[in-house]
């Protein structure tokens, strides 16, 4: 007799999901899918179309036509409302298509981050405004040298003011300027955050040789000093990027208030992925940026890809000159956890392999003494101004300033410039 015993039956697979993006224009949509994305079509349907699909390895999206928009902009990009999120198999594959997709000028809704548990994200916004995340998964390993959302919040976090347009504003009508009536110059006490002020400024810019109509980008640009003496002085355009939204905020602000916003403008950015397409820049600089980021490699390397071939790149960073102990806290750091002060031959390196050749390098550490040695003159006689850099050093500005200077004597550290020329 045949056996009767009923056979198990395997549970049904699901194979994929397959997400369906609402869009105005099907061709339109699978153009920037195809040429930005590095997606294939699979199939169109009807005649214009008005359904489709594309694909890329394992990921398939649905595209169906509609007249109007079925989500209300506003909310979904302040909610963050997602038409589709795509994985990615490894943790480095995250960052690469993260690049690949910069390189092609594709608008992000979101840069790359480290989210809480691990993985790694970045949103990028299509045509429509659907908004598509890709996600990898967290790092099996974390280096030494790749710094975490952790350590450029904490970095962040040292520069933060809470009040810092306001406590501006009330300083300058302390120290006898109209808010209403400003010259860029008006700023230079409190905007120009690095060792010489105004001074350092100028004679940084003198020895890059710019051109009037260059687009400059200034990493890590703080409140805009330096950005608007490029566009007033110098007549260039200039972009700043800066890890602090604050800063980033009263950078815009101040330029408003000068009359240099049509040339300068700000994002919330890190140096480590900067949110431009490669080759977008004539020139480039950093100003007492270098100190706050380990991975110098990956700095110089993000730095040379925005910038066309043959373009100018200025450093002005504080590097160390011997390893004498540390006295904290500094300006640019509270803590050793987030003080990455390198010497001239790591600099050297990480820029040469980056594909930058050294014009010209000086060393101002003589420069720098003098200039403290003036500031304390000028306390002495009368006391500190009401606009200056301990508004946006905080109360421990005294403090700051003094170990900064100690430093300077002892022959531990020395602001020192160096002139880049990008090579190609």
């Amino acid at each position: 007799m045949a056996d009767q015993t009923p056979r198990a039956i395997d549970p049904p697979r699901l194979l994929a999901a397959e997400p369906q993006l609402f869009v105005a224009d099907i061709r339109k949509s699978c153009t920037f899918f195809t040429g930005k994305l590095g997606f294939a079509v699979a199939f169109l349907y009807g005649d214009p179309p008005f359904y489709g699909q594309v694909h890329r390895d394992g990921a398939r999206l649905n595209l169906r036509h509609v007249d109007t928009p079925v989500v209300d902009a506003a909310r979904r990009d302040r909610e963050e409302l997602l038409s589709a999120a795509i994985t990615v198999a490894a943790a480095d594959d995250i960052e690469r298509l993260f690049l690949e997709f910069r390189g092609k000028a594709v608008t992000f809704h979101q840069d790359l981050r480290r989210e809480p548990w691990g993985a790694r994200t970045f949103i990028v916004t299509d045509p429509d405004g659907n908004l598509i995340l890709f996600a990898g998964p967290a790092d099996q390993v974390a280096t030494a040298k790749e710094p975490t959302m952790q350590d450029e919040r904490r970095i962040a976090a040292h520069y933060a003011h809470g009040d810092l347009e306001q406590t501006i504003l009330e300083a300058l009508r302390a120290a006898g300027k109209d808010p209403e009536r400003l010259q860029p110059a008006d700023l230079s006490p409190v905007d120009e955050f690095h060792i010489g002020g105004r001074r350092a400024t100028a004679d940084f810019a003198a020895e890059l040789g710019l051109q009037p109509g260059m687009h400059l980008l200034d990493i890590g640009c703080g409140i805009g000093g330096p950005s608007r003496y490029f566009a007033g002085e110098q007549d260039c355009t200039v972009t700043g990027i800066d890890l602090s939204e604050e800063y980033v905020a009263v950078a815009a602000a101040l330029s408003r208030r000068v009359g240099l916003e049509g040339r300068t403008s700000y994002r919330q950015a890190s140096a480590l992925a900067l949110p431009f397409a490669a080759g977008t820049f004539d020139g480039a600089y950093m100003l007492h940026v270098g100190m706050n980021i380990a991975d110098k490699a990956r700095l110089f390397a993000e730095a040379r890809r925005v910038l066309r071939p043959g373009a100018i790149f200025g450093i002005y960073d504080v590097l160390r000159e011997s390893a004498d102990d540390f006295a904290y806290p500094v300006p640019w750091s509270a803590e050793p956890a987030t003080n990455f002060i390198a010497d001239a031959a790591t600099y050297r390196g990480a820029l040469a392999a980056a594909g930058f050749a050294i014009v010209k390098e000086r060393r101002r550490r003589e420069f720098a003494i003098e200039f403290f040695r003036q500031l304390r003159e000028r306390m002495a006689e009368s006391g500190p101004s009401p606009l200056g850099l301990q508004i946006v050093m905080g109360a421990t500005a005294p403090q700051k300033v003094a170990n900064m200077a100690a430093l300077l004597d002892r022959g531990v550290i020395a602001p020192t410039e160096l002139i880049c020329r990008a090579s190609g």
